[in-house]
């Protein structure tokens, strides 16, 4: 069995490609201190229509995350036509029917 024996600029390119590999599998930490809620609602029985989304952030959220939907499937989405979001509820729409989501709203 021959033995190779490995040079500098092979442990060069070993250790880009290591750190490369880690850059990419990198985990994002989120701070215990997020100023977020979760909500659940049920979406509208007819597909694509507005649905009000109360909250208790007490801001105008700056985003959401849907973390779960049941009873159903459907893009969730912020319509064109829709009422601005205030510091009590935020609006909706989905494709599908009486979807009930859980939101991450921060």
């Amino acid at each position: 069995m021959a033995s190779t024996i490995a040079t500098q600029s092979d442990l060069n390119n070993l250790a880009t490609r290591v750190g490369t590999l880690e850059k990419k599998t990198s985990l994002t930490r989120i701070p215990l201190d997020l100023d977020a809620v979760i909500v659940t609602v049920t979406t509208s029985p007819t597909a694509n229509a507005i649905t009000p989304v109360p909250h208790a952030l007490k801001r105008v959220p700056a985003g959401y995350i849907v973390v779960r939907k049941q009873n159903g499937t459907g893009d969730v989405y912020e319509p064109v036509a829709c009422p601005a979001w205030s510091s009590t509820q935020i609006f909706l729409a989905c494709a599908g029917t009486a979807v009930r989501l859980t939101l991450l709203l921060f």
